[in-house]
């Protein structure tokens, strides 16, 4: 399957998760408040910290090894022991520390919270080896089958008037679902585990787990630190900014994950070039929603916000601060990516701590200072240093260039849909029923400017048309 048609397999899946997040989103806003949501957003980013502890690296070792055509077998029972004994050690940790769990979150969950880390971490695992497998067409369609079996749940689980407990049977139900569908497709070699392969992964893993935590910190350290100094409702505002803002990041994210086993197997073949060629594409097309997507949001962000209820309004300028985060991001994690690719996940390891200290640091001294916008522009500022120090380290291993170019273009095609859909709401307003529509024109602009401007962008949507269309 060519590259191209797997990243749009790939951005199609994470289209339907969005749409998909956006309806539980919308429903769970609108049913419970902001209050509701935010203990569950705070649930799930606890979670999260804890499952990227429990899994200690050791899925992202696995795929780095069996997408090097390695022994696969060995790589994955081991892997499967490894994983198992940190997933014990946890669970065990949690128990332990319940009343601290309960103090933070304000609930006592730990059933439903042990059940969910076992899930994800399964989830986790079974992903990761199917990426690893070149299989990224099929793990892409996971995250899309949880969030909708998630949602669905969920959303029923309202109906019958349950409330935040509705939510996290919603979780667990579509954890099994993804988890036993996944399972089915990973081909599995029976091997005995060997003190060679849980070396190796061990030693891959050290430095991987901390690329984890980067995206994790990314993610939900904002929110981790937000649940020490402000209501849950501000929590549950910020939450559906990011959700927002994390809607155009969707492209450069499926770019990065289709990418990396081909640029992995280049890399052990010593085919540095080719793998700057994929570099420089990937940086063409990391901020191609990320782009219009701020300068829509500019004009009616606030419009869009009050989708979930005026309530959340108030997150208008925390949503641009965060598109702009998520920009600056996508870069940076191209960047990475490619490292990782090149297997030097200790310059990885380096950029990561970097910008993990950055990150940690400037959100515990700007929400303390400036509440939850600082928590935005810690994100931010954080992002930034960490692509600029990803750009320069990538560069002396890989020779490429950014493709300032094609970037200006997709610029100058979204300052074309900003004027448009800015004349529009001057003559129309900014009630809904005229936003919507003014937004899918606007997308429509976006992408026949981008088409028109840009020969790259042409010939990248011919050459990945199914063949019986080009024929």
């Amino acid at each position: 399957m060519k590259r191209g048609q797997t990243a749009v397999i790939n951005l199609g899946a994470k289209l339907l998760m969005s749409v998909a997040g956006f309806a539980a989103n919308w429903y769970i806003a609108r049913e419970l408040g902001s209050e509701v949501l935010g203990t569950y957003v705070l649930i799930l980013s606890v979670l999260a910290w804890v499952v990227i502890g429990g899994s200690a690296g050791i899925p992202i070792a696995i795929k780095k090894r069996v997408s090097e055509a390695r022994t696969k077998g060995g790589y994955l029972t081991s892997g499967l022991v490894l994983q198992a004994s940190v997933l014990v050690l946890f669970i065990g940790l949690a128990i332990a520390f319940r009343g601290q769990l309960h103090s933070y979150l304000g609930v006592d969950v730990l059933p439903f919270f042990i059940g969910m880390l076992f899930l994800r971490t399964c989830y986790v695992f079974v992903v990761t080896v199917l990426d690893g497998q070149q299989k990224v067409h099929i793990s892409s369609l996971l995250d899309p089958l949880d969030l909708t079996v998630r949602s669905g749940a969920q959303i029923i689980a309202i109906t019958l008037g349950l409330s935040l407990v509705g939510l996290l049977w919603g979780y667990l139900i579509a954890g099994v679902v993804t988890v036993v569908v996944g399972t089915w497709f990973v081909k599995f070699e029976a091997a005995r585990p060997t003190k060679e392969h849980i070396v190796d992964l061990l030693s891959y893993a050290r430095y991987a787990w901390v690329g984890a935590i980067k995206g994790r910190t990314f993610t939900s350290m904002d929110t981790i630190v937000l649940g020490f100094f402000v209501a849950k409702g501000f929590i549950g505002v910020y939450e559906i900014a990011w959700n927002v803002a994390s809607l155009f990041a969707i492209f450069g994210a499926s770019i990065s994950r289709t990418l990396f086993p081909e640029m992995s197997s280049l890399s052990s073949q010593g085919e540095t070039e080719r793998v700057g060629e994929l570099v420089e594409a990937a940086l063409a097309y990391a901020g191609l929603f990320l782009i219009p997507g701020l300068a829509g949001a500019a004009i009616v962000g606030d419009t869009v916000l009050s989708i979930y209820g005026q309530e959340f309004v108030k997150g208008y300028t925390v949503l641009l601060i965060l598109i702009g985060a998520r920009l600056l991001y996508a870069y940076e994690m191209q960047f990475t990516n490619a490292i990782d690719a090149l297997n030097r996940p200790d310059v990885t390891f380096r950029i990561t701590t970097t910008f993990v200290a950055l990150n940690v640091g400037l959100n515990v001294v700007f929400i303390w200072q400036y509440g939850w916008i600082g928590a935005a522009v810690a994100t931010a500022l954080s992002s930034g240093v960490a692509a600029a120090i990803g750009y320069k380290a990538l560069s002396q291993y890989v020779e490429f260039e950014f493709p300032l170019v094609e970037v200006g273009r997709q610029v100058v095609s979204a300052a074309i849909m900003a004027g448009t859909v800015f004349a529009g709401v001057t003559v129309f307003g900014k009630s809904l029923f005229a936003v919507i529509p003014l937004v899918f024109v606007g997308a429509a602009i976006y992408t026949t400017s981008v088409f028109i401007l840009s020969s790259q962008f042409r010939k990248t949507i011919i050459d990945n048309l199914p063949s019986r269309i080009t024929s």
